[in-house]
């Protein structure tokens, strides 16, 4: 239930890089989101060809995956990540078009009529059996 989960956040924080101090440090989860768009991000904008040292190096390489991580790590009601709500959108998108029940007849299969069936009457003469 949404209501139950945003009040427990049991999450792995790093509260020291390099010997530095980060007091109450970050969540460790949301900066491998961020790292792991940066590095997507880099990877695209590097083999598209975008200069790597120019005054546009900020707006290229930095602003915008800044802007997607920040979007991105979100918290929706639940305390779901908005990262979570665009992946189960995109599998949706992806396989919407899959069945829910798997068909168990073939396609060369023709539906078969219905067949009707009548009562029949047996009447037993024990008089006769013996």
């Amino acid at each position: 239930m949404p209501t139950d989960t945003c009040h427990i956040k049991i999450e792995s924080r790093q509260y020291d890089l390099f010997n530095k101090d980060l007091g109450q440090g970050f969540s460790r989860r949301k900066a491998l989101v961020a790292v792991i768009v940066f590095a997507v991000w880099w990877g695209l904008a590097f083999a598209a060809g975008a200069p790597t040292w120019s005054q546009a190096t900020v707006a290229v390489y930095i602003a915008p995956p800044v802007l997607i991580s920040w979007f991105a790590l979100q918290e929706d009601g639940g305390g779901r990540p908005r990262y979570a709500l665009w992946w189960d959108r995109g599998r949706f998108l992806l396989r919407r078009r899959d069945n829910l029940v798997p068909r168990t007849l073939t396609p060369h299969d023709a539906p078969r009529p219905i067949n009707i069936h009548r009562p029949r009457l047996f009447v037993i003469d024990v008089d006769s059996i013996t």
